[in-house]
C-alpha cells in the first residue's frame, strides 16, 4: 500500500481582487480572511506575508499581500493581492473663489482678505500660503493689489487661486455752497452779491482745498463792468472740478427827476402869474 498525498490544499474563499487601486492610505481594505482545507483532513495553516514598497509620500505606496497554504506533505498553494495607493488629487477649496477682478475708486473700499480653507481627499492637514503684491500707481488712490492663495498636500498635489483689485480714483471733488446762478445781471455795484463760502468734498474722504479767484473787467463808468469769479478743487489723484460765475453790472437807466411841476404846459394871462421855478 503506497500512501502519497500530492494534492494541494484548496481555498475556502474566492480569491480577493488581485489589484486594488486607492487614493489614500486610509482607504486600504482590511486583510481578508483566507482559509484552506486539505484532502486528507489535516489542519492547514495559512501564512500571510505583507510587503510595503513606500513612495514619495504617505499616500503613495504599494502593498503586496501573499497568502500561502501548505499541508503536512509540502503541497502548497498561494494567492496574491497588490494594493496601489496613489494620491493624485489636489486639495479642494471650501469656499467659492473670491470675485476677481474688483474695480474700486478708493483705498478705503478695498475688502479685507477673505478666509480661504481647503479639504483634502486623504484628510491630511492643508496649509494655505497667502501673498499680496501691491503695484503702486501715481497717487494714493491708484494702485493694483494681487492676492494669491496656494495650497499643497503632502504628496505635492497643489492648487491656487488669485484675486486682482484695481483701485482707480477718477471721480472729481464736489463743490459745496456754490451760488445758484452762473450768470448774474445787476444795475449797480452795490447790488453785487457777496462771495459765498464754497467748500469741497471728495469721494475718497481726503481733504480738498478750494481755490478761488476773482477778475474784474472795467467798463466805461463805475457802474458798468464785469466780475468773473472762479472756484476750483483738485484731489490728490488730479481729478478736478471748477465753477465760474459771471456778474454783469450795467446801469442802463436814466436818472429820475423829482419835484417837477405838475403840468408840462401852463397858460396864464399875466406875467405876475408865472409860477416860481420849483426845486427839481
Amino acid at each position: 500500500i503506497v500512501v502519497e498525498d500530492a494534492i494541494k490544499p484548496v481555498w475556502n474563499q474566492l480569491a480577493p481582487p488581485a489589484v486594488v487601486n486607492v487614493e489614500c492610505a486610509e482607504d486600504v481594505p482590511p486583510v481578508p480572511l483566507q482559509t484552506a482545507w486539505d484532502n486528507c483532513g489535516v489542519p492547514i495553516d495559512v501564512e500571510l506575508v505583507e510587503l510595503e514598497l513606500p513612495g514619495t509620500c504617505p499616500n503613495q505606496t504599494q502593498i503586496t499581500r501573499i497568502w500561502t497554504a501548505e499541508d503536512a506533505c509540502g503541497n502548497s498553494t498561494s494567492r496574491q493581492q497588490v494594493i496601489n495607493v496613489n494620491d493624485n488629487k489636489a486639495p479642494v477649496w471650501d469656499q467659492a473663489a473670491p470675485m476677481s477682478p474688483i474695480n474700486l475708486a478708493c483705498a478705503q473700499d478695498v475688502p479685507p482678505v477673505p478666509a480661504q480653507t481647503l479639504t483634502d481627499n486623504c484628510d491630511v492637514p492643508i496649509i494655505v500660503d497667502f501673498s499680496e503684491v501691491i503695484q503702486p500707481g501715481d497717487c494714493p488712490n491708484e494702485f493694483t493689489i494681487t492676492r494669491t492663495w496656494s495650497a499643497q498636500d503632502d504628496c505635492g498635489n497643489s492648487t491656487s487661486r488669485q484675486q486682482v483689485i484695481n483701485v482707480n480714483d477718477d471721480v472729481a471733488p464736489v463743490l459745496v455752497g456754490l451760488p445758484a446762478n452762473a450768470t448774474v445781471n445787476v444795475e449797480c455795484s452795490e447790488q453785487v452779491p457777496a462771495v459765498p463760502n464754497v467748500t469741497a468734498t471728495d469721494n475718497c474722504g481726503i481733504q480738498v482745498v478750494v481755490q478761488f479767484s476773482e477778475v474784474e473787467i472795467p467798463g466805461t463808468c463805475s457802474n458798468q463792468y464785469t466780475i468773473t469769479r472762479t472756484w476750483s478743487a483738485q484731489d490728490d489723484c488730479g481729478n478736478s472740478t471748477a465753477f465760474t460765475q459771471t456778474i454783469n453790472i450795467s446801469d442802463t437807466k436814466a436818472p429820475v427827476l423829482s419835484g417837477l411841476p405838475a403840468g408840462a404846459t401852463v397858460n396864464l394871462e399875466c406875467s405876475e402869474q408865472t409860477p416860481a421855478v420849483p426845486a427839481v
